[in-house]
């Protein structure tokens, strides 16, 4: 092989390797990123139901005041 083709060959080598590095990279944040997106949603998901239990509750008087009666 010439130098010109070893050159060319080690130019495409490392064009493949860093392809490949970035792509992992990507996968990476983008499955850290699902993962926090899927506990922030835990998280609303908690907060909703017990927005709508106190909502609930302090329209029906709650449950002090159905004791003091």
């Amino acid at each position: 092989m010439s130098p010109e083709e070893i050159r060319w060959g080690a130019k495409y080598i490392t064009l493949i390797i860093c392809n490949v590095v970035a792509l992992y990279h990507v996968y990476y944040f983008y499955k850290k990123t699902q993962k926090l997106r899927d506990e922030v949603m835990e998280k609303d998901k908690i907060i909703y139901e017990k927005e709508k239990l106190i909502q609930k509750l302090s329209s029906s008087g709650g449950f002090y005041s159905s004791i003091s009666k």
